[in-house]
Formats: structure tokens, C-alpha cells, sequence
């Protein structure tokens, strides 16, 4: 519970700082709103970069530990022997 507080509190303190010191865009009121049929918020290029870019670096950072175990083989099969046992990382 405390590790989890402690991340949470750690992870949102350096962006509220980093906002707490920027600085005011003056005469934000008076821009006209964006158009929502020709500007969009989220477009091709950031769903591609978006997924093909980090979905690829989040895919590898999660499956390096089950690949990377001392518990699997060269085959990808477990090894549930006495000394492995205790090493053995649940990947399913």
C-alpha cells in the first residue's frame, strides 16, 4: 500500500512542479476554437507512431523478463526442476 502511494506521489510531483512554474499563454481566450471536421486531436500519424513506436518498446519490456528467465529453456519451454523452481517467473 505505502509502495503504492509512494510511486503515486513520486510520478505526479515533477509534472505539477513543471506546471506550477510555466509560464501564461496571454490571449488564449481570444483564439477561435479549432475546427473539429479539418484539426483533429489524435490523426493517423500519432496512431501510428503511437502504436508501432511504443506498442513495440512496451511489447519487448514486457515479455524480456519471461524470455529472459533462468527458468525457460533455448526452446521456450519451463524447466520446473528443484533449482529452477523457486525462479520460475509466471508469464501466462
Amino acid at each position: 500500500m505505502s509502495t503504492c502511494l509512494l510511486f503515486g506521489a513520486g510520478t505526479d510531483m515533477l509534472p505539477a512542479i513543471g506546471l506550477a512554474y510555466e509560464t501564461k499563454e496571454t490571449a488564449i481566450m481570444f483564439r477561435p476554437p479549432r475546427n473539429i471536421h479539418k484539426n483533429f486531436l489524435v490523426d493517423g500519424p500519432l496512431l501510428v507512431f503511437t502504436y508501432l513506436h511504443f506498442g513495440v518498446i512496451q511489447v519487448r519490456r514486457g515479455t524480456a523478463p519471461c524470455v529472459c528467465s533462468p527458468a525457460a529453456t533455448p526452446t521456450g519451454a519451463r524447466s520446473w526442476s528443484a533449482g529452477c523452481q523457486a525462479q520460475a517467473v509466471d508469464c501466462a
